[in-house]
């Protein structure tokens, strides 16, 4: 079946609705998270808000992500405003991620690939890498680093403006007041907001984030420009497609940057039989882990491509 021009237009129309029904409820499952967690005596109703809040914050960079392409609001400026709301409990800049995951897709399939959080095979073949890459437990210590960087002028490759390195700056400096005033709130008033979040953060939303996003593209051949060849589908259920804003439609996503996320099952319907759809996350988690599981080592990989040439 084929899709049109016209209909990927159609389907790239935001719903002004629809992008305030997902805003007004994040921000509802957030407040209500944060407010429970603060007021209880109980610890089984701290830990299920602790638990939520981290659903909430891993549900929050999706919806990022739906804003760095502007397919959530119809504004540029409504995009980045609440793109940075969005990121910020997990310390992702909306410019930083906007200008890498752009450069990821314009060079997909490329050995110039490369995405803010970055999923490698070899990383996972370990106990200890796994772990590092499931908690993500260096990123404070990169977004210091970074932050500390952005004073003296240094900024990723990716941010070559001069108006791109003052946002990207602004949004740092942004964040990092953010964890001051968790840290102010803890000492002054004993608030336990900042353990609060470190917990949902470090223990829910980067775990959580992990299993969303490593399914997009190990396991598959990350060397090949073809889109339905290095980006994964699977078809999955309503809270699953939910919490990562649809995201298990890679393939259409890749293909149509400018659908709205909520219509990525429209195209992936009517572009049925062109490519595979995995038929769970379940099957998709298995041909991941047997992808990390036959990738070959970038020595391995430089051996062979050596070997070819001769």
């Amino acid at each position: 079946m084929m899709i049109t021009e016209q209909e990927i237009r159609t389907l790239s129309k935001k719903n002004a609705r629809r992008s305030a029904f997902k805003t007004i409820l994040y921000l509802m499952l957030l407040c209500s998270a944060i407010t429970f967690s603060v007021i209880t005596t109980n610890d089984f109703v701290y830990f299920l808000s602790v638990v939520i809040l981290g659903i909430v914050i891993a549900h929050g960079v999706e919806l990022q992500h739906e804003c760095l392409h502007h397919n959530l609001y119809r504004s540029i400026k409504a995009n980045r405003f609440f793109g940075i709301i969005y990121g910020l409990p997990m310390l992702v800049s909306y410019t930083h991620y906007q200008a890498q995951h752009l450069h990821h897709h314009t060079f997909l399939g490329t050995d110039k690939d490369e995405e803010i959080i970055d999923y490698k095979s070899e990383q996972l073949k370990t106990i200890s890498g796994l772990f590092t890459r499931i908690t993500n437990a260096n990123r404070f210590f990169q977004f210091m680093v970074t932050m500390i960087n952005t004073t003296q002028g240094v900024y990723p490759e990716v941010i070559k403006s001069k108006r791109q390195q003052r946002k990207f700056r602004h949004e740092y400096y942004f964040i990092f007041l953010f964890i001051l005033i968790l840290i102010f709130l803890y000492q002054v008033w004993g608030v336990n907001i900042l353990f609060t979040w470190f917990f949902a953060w470090f223990f829910i939303s980067e775990p959580l984030h992990f299993f969303i996003e490593i399914t997009e593209h190990i396991g598959k051949d990350k060397s090949n420009r073809v889109i339905s060849e290095n980006t994964r589908s699977y078809k999955t259920n309503l809270i699953w497609s939910y919490i990562s804003n649809h995201n298990n439609y890679h393939i259409e996503h890749h293909s149509y940057p400018n659908v709205c996320a909520h219509n990525l099952k429209i195209v992936n319907e009517k572009k049925s039989g062109e490519y595979y759809t995995e038929n769970s996350y379940i099957e998709a988690m298995k041909n991941v882990i047997s992808g990390i599981r036959n990738e070959k080592s970038a020595e391995d990989k430089v051996i062979a491509k050596v070997a070819k040439q001769d």
